[in-house]
């Protein structure tokens, strides 16, 4: 195989190795995901990003795909996002401050602009749509974009039993567990332990 350049970028929290691969020559499957993120024997990652060109019928201008640390695909992640920006205006294959991105979720606009540190941006990405069932809302995302956004707005979140009580919080589902104790859990997970719950 011939060798791939990859940019290492971090985006609120998550980091994510880029393959900017506009000609479409350099797929990324599950092996391969998984030895990159790897953080003893590869590059160390929550995810590699292939950015390739935008769809035939220009509706974006770059096309993401995600493969998460286990090396399974995601539809979407807003960090993973933030990083393909930052990695596409590096590039200067996009100007901003407003460019749109194919994905496996549907179509996203991202908007950029410069921060005050040097090899920083700022990036706000379009989600889409939340479903709202009753006083409920749900949004599809990856486990740690949800907790990330659930504990900056300090919202309750829902998780599976099962996941509780794997976690070591003392509670069930019908007990809060308040945002402190969650943080701290959450501080002790590693990458090994993401992959084992199921969220």
């Amino acid at each position: 195989m011939p060798g791939l350049t990859l940019t290492k970028h971090h985006g609120l929290g998550n980091d994510f190795l880029v393959l900017i691969d506009l000609d479409g020559a350099h797929p990324v499957d599950e092996a391969l995901a998984r030895a990159l993120c790897d953080r003893h024997r590869g590059v160390g990652a929550d995810g590699v990003i292939r950015v390739s060109g935008g769809p035939a019928d220009g509706s974006a201008e770059l096309t993401f795909e995600l493969r998460n640390a286990d090396g399974s695909p995601a539809e979407m992640s807003g960090n993973g996002m933030r990083c393909l920006a930052q990695a596409a205006l590096s590039a200067g294959i996009v100007e901003g401050p407003v460019f749109s991105v194919a994905t496996p979720a549907g179509s996203r606009r991202v908007t950029v602009r410069p921060a005050e540190a040097p090899g920083v941006i700022w990036a706000s990405v379009e989600m889409g749509t939340p479903h709202r069932e009753g006083e409920l809302i749900s949004v599809d995302s990856r486990p740690s974009d949800a907790l990330a956004l659930a504990l900056r707005l300090d919202c309750p979140i829902f998780v599976d039993e099962t996941v509780l009580k794997s976690s070591k919080l003392a509670a069930s589902v019908s007990d809060k567990v308040n945002n402190e104790d969650l943080r701290r859990w959450l501080e002790n997970l590693n990458d090994e332990d993401l992959g084992r719950y199921k969220m």
